[in-house]
C-alpha cells in the first residue's frame, strides 16, 4: 500500500494488515440434468446437489416400488421412481447433480380436461362422508356430529356402488341392510363400531364390513376397508380385483378427543352415526370429490403475537387482530404432501428484551421438527437461534432464514424471483407481514401462537323429520330446504352451503343439529408425554395419540392435506381457521409444582397467568412456558392419485400442454433448464419419459442443441412396460416390444442431432437400501457410466466397452444383473446401423455398453459421444476463458492474453488424449478492422478431435515353418 494512504502526524511506526492469501473459488462441477419423480423436496425448479449424501436430505432416497398398502395416508410408492437411481448412478462417481423434481403442474391456460390433481366429478361417482354423535336423551335433543371419514366411490363398474350403515336407528326402530343414508344409527359395539353395507356392481352385491375407530382393533376402519386408490383404477387393476371405493380421510385420534362415547371403554349404542353424501358438482361448496389443482407448498398459520393490553383482558380472542398481530408464517421450499406428514415448526426460547431501552426486541429460536416426535424426543431437522423481528438486525428472522421464492411464467417461459434475502434454510421460507417488516408495528411484539390449518365450515340440520329437513350455514342468515328421495331440489338464493345429497333415508328425527369438521389437537397441559421438566413442554399442536403420549396420531396426516378445490379462504362462506393458540391463554398452577395448563378463552376469563399478572413475561419469563409448536398443512402433489405413476407414458397424450396436464408437467420441466445463464449442466436426462409422440424427448434434444452446451440421454418407447403402464399382470412377453419395431420406429423417427443419444435395452437393477430388483431404463445406467468414464479417465473419453461400460463390473454405479433382451451380433448391427447404442450380454464377460453413437445420421466425427462431448467441454471452458477479456481492449495485446489463455488448454486436452491437434487463430485475418469497428474480438480454433477405437482388425498369417518373420 502506498505511504500516501497512511496519515502520519506525530512520529511512530506504523502496521497494516493486507490481505492477498484469499484462494479464488474454485470453478464448480459441471454434470447432468436429471428429472424425474422423487420422494420429496423441491418441485419444477432446478434444484443442485453436490453429493448422494446431500440428494438423499434433499429429495429422498431411491424408491423401488411394488409398496402397496394404505397409499392414502403413506403416500404412493407403488411405481419405481427412475430418476432417484440416475442421481444415485451419477452421484457415486460424480460431483455434482442439477435435479427438477415433477410433481404435477397444470398450464395456466388449460382447457377442459387439463387441470392437474385428481376428481371422481361425474353423475354417478360420490363421496360419502361419516358423522360421528355423541348419544343425546331425547329424541329432539341438539347433537353435534363429528366428520369421522370420508370414502370415495368412483363408479368403476355402474352407478350402484354406495356405503350405507345398517343396525338401530335412533327412536328405536330396526333399519334394513340396504336402507339408505341420512339415518342416525346406533353403534353395535366398543369404539364406535358400526355395520357398514357395501353395495357394488350391476348385481347390486352386498357385503357387510364391521369396524371401529381403534388403531389396535382388528377391526380399526383403515384394516377393514381399501386404502389405496389405484385398486380403484381399472386401467391397472386385474378385473377381479378392482374395487368399488377407497377409504380417504379418517379422523381416529379426534373421535377418541372430542366424542365421550368414542373411547374403547364405550358400548354399543353409544354413539350414532350418520353416512352423508358428500356433494360432486361444484354448484355447491364441500364438493368433497373435486381436487383438480397444481401442486402446492405446505405452510404454517400465521405466528401472532402476544396481547399487549396487560390486564385489559376482556374480549380477548386470538382470532382477532384487534388483540393480535400477524407476525410471519412459514411455507415450504418443497412442495407437495411429504412436508405434511414429516414436518412441523416449532418456537422456543422466547424471550423479552432486558433492556427496552437499549434494543426494545425480544428474541426466539425456529426449530423444524420430524412430524412424527413427541416433546421428550424432540428431533430437531434445522434450528435458527437468536432470531428476532428488528428489520435492521442481522438476526431478523426473514434474514436468517431467507424469503426467497420463484414463479413460473408460462408466456414467457422462466422463473420470476422474489423475495429480499436468500433462503439460508434447505428446507423453509419465512413470509412476513409486511408492516412488520416495515419496523411499523410495536418493537415489543413476540412470537406467541398461531392460527391452526382450515377447516370448512359447519352446517347445521334443522327440524330433522321426514319428509324434509333444513339446513343452515354458520354465520350465514336462512335455510334451504332438501327435498327426500330426489336428492336436492329447492336451492333457491345463493348456493352458500355444503351440498349433502342425502337421498332417501328413513325415520329417526332429531331436533337441531349442527355438523363439524375436525381439527389437531393442541396440548392439554405441561405434564403431557412423561415430561420431568414442565418448562420443556411445548404447548400448541399436539401431534401424539389420546392416551399414548409419545406415540404419533396418524390421523394428523389427513387433518393437515389440502382441502378440495372449491374450499378456500376467499368461498364466501366456505372455510374458517380451524383453532387460534396463543400462550395468552395458559393457566398456571403455582401449588402444583408449577404445572401449566392450556385452557382456551382463559385470558378473557382473567384466570390465565398473563391475565392475573397484567404482563406476558409472566409466562415466558417467571414460569418459562416460552415455546410452542404448530403443524405444516395444506401441501399437494397434483398428481392423479389413481396413478401408479402419473407420469407414465400411457397418460402423457398429445402434443397440447394445455389439454394434458401431465405433459404439460414434464415439459415446463425440461424448459425451466434450457436457460444456460440460469441452469448450468452438460448431460440431460428424463429416465423412462417417452411418449409415443416423441414430444418430451424431441424436445430434450432440442432444448441441448440449441443450447449447444449440453447432450440429452433420452430413452425410446415400446421397448418395456411395466406396471405402471397398465402392464401389471402381463406375461414378460407382453412387456416387452421387438427389437425391429423400436429401431424400424426411430429410423422413420429422422432426429437427426449429435446432441442426442439412446440405448436399448433396458436393464435389471438392484436397490442398495432394499435389495428389491426392478426393471430401469437404459438412460440410467448410461449416465452413471458417463461418471464413471470421467472418474477413472476423462470426459473425452468413450463411455463404452469393458473398460469404461462395463455394467457387471459396476460401472454404471449400480449392480445391473440382467437385459429385458439378449442381442446377437446381428440385432447389434442393426441397432447401431440406426444410432441405437447396443446393452449386450456375454457369456463370460457380463453385461456391456457396446456402442457410443450420437443420433447424428452423418458421417461427422461428431456421430460420436466422446467427441461430442469433447466440444461441449471445450465450447465452455473456451467461453468461460473468454470472459477475462470481455470489455477490454481490442487490440493486439488483448489478443495475445486471450491466446496465452486458451493454448495452455488446447495443450492440456491434447496431452491428455482429446485432440490429435489443434490451431488457434486470431490476428488481422480474423479480427479485421470493420469487426473492431463493430467491437467484436474474432477467433479461430480448428481441432482434430482423438477418435475411440471401435473396430480393430487383426490378420492371422500362417507361414512355412522355414519363413521368416523378417520378410
Amino acid at each position: 500500500m502506498s505511504a500516501s494512504k497512511y496519515k502520519f502526524v506525530s512520529p511512530g511506526v506504523f502496521v497494516r494488515e493486507i490481505d492477498r492469501s484469499q484462494v479464488a473459488a474454485p470453478v464448480p462441477d459441471i454434470g447432468p440434468v436429471i428429472i424425474g419423480r422423487a420422494e420429496r423436496g423441491p418441485a419444477m425448479r432446478p434444484v443442485s446437489v453436490n453429493s448422494y449424501s446431500e440428494y438423499v436430505e434433499t429429495f429422498g432416497d431411491t424408491v423401488p416400488g411394488g409398496r402397496g398398502g394404505d397409499v392414502w395416508r403413506e403416500g404412493n410408492y407403488t411405481s419405481p421412481m427412475y430418476a432417484t437411481y440416475a442421481a444415485q448412478a451419477w452421484l457415486r462417481n460424480g460431483r455434482t447433480a442439477t435435479v427438477v423434481r415433477l410433481l404435477g403442474e397444470e398450464n395456466a391456460n388449460k382447457t377442459a380436461g387439463g387441470e392437474a390433481g385428481w376428481t371422481i366429478d361425474n353423475a354417478t361417482a360420490s363421496a360419502y362422508g361419516l358423522f360421528l354423535i355423541d348419544s343425546g336423551t331425547t329424541a329432539t335433543e341438539e347433537l353435534t356430529g363429528l366428520l369421522s371419514a370420508v370414502w370415495y366411490f368412483p363408479n368403476i363398474e355402474t352407478a350402484n356402488n354406495s356405503i350405507t350403515l345398517s343396525g338401530t336407528i335412533r327412536n328405536g326402530a330396526s333399519i334394513a341392510a340396504t336402507a339408505s343414508n341420512a339415518a342416525v344409527i346406533q353403534s353395535v359395539g366398543a369404539s364406535a363400531e358400526f355395520t357398514a353395507v357395501m353395495t357394488s356392481g350391476s348385481s347390486n352385491s352386498e357385503k357387510a364390513i364391521s369396524f371401529n375407530f381403534n388403531p389396535d382393533s382388528d377391526k380399526f376402519i383403515r384394516k377393514a376397508f381399501n386404502t389405496n386408490p389405484i385398486l380403484t383404477n381399472a386401467g391397472l387393476t386385474q378385473a377381479g380385483n378392482i374395487e368399488s371405493h377407497w377409504l380417504a380421510h379418517t379422523f381416529e385420534d379426534s373421535v377418541v378427543r372430542n366424542l365421550n362415547s368414542g373411547s374403547s371403554a364405550a358400548s354399543a349404542g353409544d354413539v350414532y352415526g350418520i353416512m352423508l353424501r358428500l356433494g360432486n358438482t361444484p354448484e355447491f361448496l364441500t364438493n368433497f370429490a373435486d381436487h383438480k389443482f397444481g401442486q402446492k407448498a405446505a405452510q404454517s398459520g400465521w405466528i401472532i403475537s402476544q396481547d399487549m393490553r396487560g390486564t385489559t383482558y376482556s374480549n380477548f380472542d386470538p382470532m382477532d387482530e384487534t388483540y393480535v398481530t400477524k407476525l410471519f408464517r412459514v411455507h415450504s421450499l418443497g412442495s407437495g404432501e411429504w412436508d405434511n406428514r414429516e414436518l412441523k415448526i416449532s418456537i422456543k426460547d422466547i424471550k423479552a428484551s432486558p433492556n427496552e431501552d437499549v434494543d426494545p426486541f425480544g428474541t426466539f429460536t425456529v426449530q423444524l421438527r420430524r412430524a412424527y416426535d413427541s416433546d421428550n424426543a424432540v428431533r430437531v431437522v434445522e434450528e435458527f437461534n437468536n432470531c428476532n423481528l428488528n428489520p435492521n438486525s442481522p438476526n431478523f428472522l426473514a434474514r436468517k432464514i431467507g424469503d426467497s421464492y420463484a414463479t413460473w411464467d408460462d408466456d414467457e417461459k422462466r422463473f420470476r424471483v422474489y423475495g429480499d434475502y436468500p433462503n439460508m434454510s434447505k428446507f423453509v421460507r419465512i413470509e412476513m407481514n409486511n408492516e412488520v417488516a416495515q419496523g411499523s408495528t410495536d418493537s415489543r411484539l413476540l412470537p406467541f401462537g398461531f392460527w391452526g390449518p382450515y377447516r370448512p365450515k359447519q352446517f347445521t340440520i334443522i327440524n330433522h323429520n321426514p319428509p324434509d329437513f333444513n339446513m343452515a350455514r354458520d354465520g350465514q342468515i336462512g335455510t334451504r330446504t332438501f327435498a327426500t328421495s330426489s336428492g336436492i331440489t329447492n336451492m333457491s338464493g345463493a348456493a352458500t352451503f355444503p351440498r349433502i345429497d342425502v337421498g332417501t333415508y328413513g325415520a329417526g328425527g332429531f331436533g337441531t343439529s349442527s355438523f363439524i369438521y375436525p381439527t389437531i389437537a393442541l396440548r392439554a397441559n405441561s405434564s403431557d408425554a412423561l415430561l420431568t421438566n414442565h418448562d420443556d413442554a411445548y404447548f400448541g399442536y399436539d401431534s401424539t395419540r389420546s392416551g399414548a403420549a409419545t406415540r404419533f396420531a396418524h390421523s394428523n396426516i389427513d387433518l393437515l392435506r389440502s382441502l378440495p378445490a372449491n374450499l378456500s379462504l376467499t368461498s364466501t362462506g366456505s372455510v374458517q381457521v380451524s383453532v387460534a393458540f396463543s400462550l395468552d391463554d395458559l393457566v398456571v398452577d403455582g401449588e402444583n409444582d408449577g404445572k401449566g395448563t392450556y385452557t382456551s378463552g382463559s385470558r378473557k376469563a382473567g384466570t390465565s397467568a398473563t391475565a392475573l399478572t397484567g404482563t406476558y413475561t409472566s409466562v415466558i419469563d417467571t414460569h418459562e412456558f416460552n415455546r410452542f409448536t404448530t403443524p405444516m398443512w395444506g401441501g399437494y402433489d397434483g398428481w392423479d392419485i389413481r396413478e401408479m405413476d402419473p407420469v407414465a407414458n400411457r397418460n402423457i397424450a398429445g402434443t397440447d400442454v394445455k389439454a394434458n396436464y401431465e405433459l404439460n408437467t414434464v415439459r415446463r420441466a425440461i424448459e425451466a433448464c434450457s436457460d444456460p445463464e440460469h441452469v448450468d449442466f452438460n448431460l440431460m436426462v428424463a429416465p423412462g419419459l417417452c411418449d409415443s409422440n416423441n414430444s418430451i424427448t424431441d424436445l430434450m434434444v432440442n432444448v441441448c442443441e440449441e443450447r449447444g452446451d449440453a447432450m440429452a440421454i433420452i430413452d425410446l418407447p415400446s421397448v418395456y412396460s411395466g406396471p405402471q403402464e397398465g402392464k401389471a399382470y402381463a406375461s414378460f412377453t407382453d412387456r416387452v416390444g421387438t427389437l425391429t419395431s423400436v429401431a424400424n420406429t426411430f429410423r422413420d423417427r429422422r432426429k437427426n442431432s449429435s446432441y442426442g443419444a439412446t440405448y436399448y435395452p433396458w436393464v435389471q437393477i438392484r436397490d442398495s437400501k432394499t435389495g428389491t430388483s426392478l426393471w430401469a431404463p437404459p438412460s440410467v445406467v448410461a449416465l452413471g457410466t458417463f461418471a464413471h468414464s470421467d472418474r477413472v479417465g476423462e470426459l473425452w473419453f468413450a463411455p463404452a466397452g469393458f473398460n469404461r461400460g462395463g455394467l457387471s463390473q459396476g460401472s454404471s454405479g449400480l449392480v445391473v444383473s440382467n437385459v429385458s433382451e439378449r442381442l446377437s451380433s446381428v440385432q447389434r448391427d442393426t441397432l447401431y446401423e440406426r444410432n441405437i447404442n447396443p446393452i449386450a450380454s456375454f457369456p463370460n464377460e457380463g453385461i456391456v455398453i457396446f456402442g457410443q453413437k450420437t443420433m447424428d445420421a452423418t458421417t461427422s466425427a461428431l456421430n460420436r459421444i466422446n467427441v461430442r462431448r469433447l466440444l461441449i467441454f471445450l465450447k465452455k471452458e473456451v467461453s468461460r476463458l473468454a470472459n477475462q477479456v470481455l470489455f477490454d481492449q481490442n487490440i493486439q495485446a488483448t489478443w495475445g492474453r486471450f491466446q496465452a489463455l486458451v493454448r495452455p488448454l488446447l495443450e492440456s486436452v491434447k496431452v491428455r488424449f482429446g485432440l490429435a491437434d489443434y490451431k488457434l487463430v486470431l490476428d488481422e485475418t480474423t479480427t479485421t478492422p470493420d469487426l473492431i469497428d463493430r467491437n467484436i474480438m474474432y477467433a479461430k480454433i480448428f481441432l482434430k478431435p482423438a477418435r475411440a477405437i471401435e473396430f480393430i482388425a487383426l490378420d492371422f498369417i500362417i507361414t512355412r515353418s522355414g519363413a521368416s518373420f523378417d520378410d
